[in-house]
């Protein structure tokens, strides 16, 4: 859950991989190119896995 308090970060290399962050502004994972390294854990292969790990819609009471 920590990560998805993360801001987006898009690395600091040259390759493109297109990956989801949760926005916490706007309370949803959105899409965003990973450059391939460095950046941080709010970054998410596929969208299903970022909407399970931070947003509440798909959380369930544990």
């Amino acid at each position: 859950m920590e990560a998805c308090k993360m801001d987006m970060d898009p690395g600091s290399c040259y390759e493109v991989h297109f990956r989801f962050f949760y926005n916490r502004t706007a309370r949803e994972c959105q899409s965003f190119v990973f450059t391939g390294c460095n950046g941080n854990l709010n970054n998410y292969r596929l969208k299903i896995e970022c909407d399970i790990e931070c947003n509440e819609k798909y959380r369930t009471v544990r």
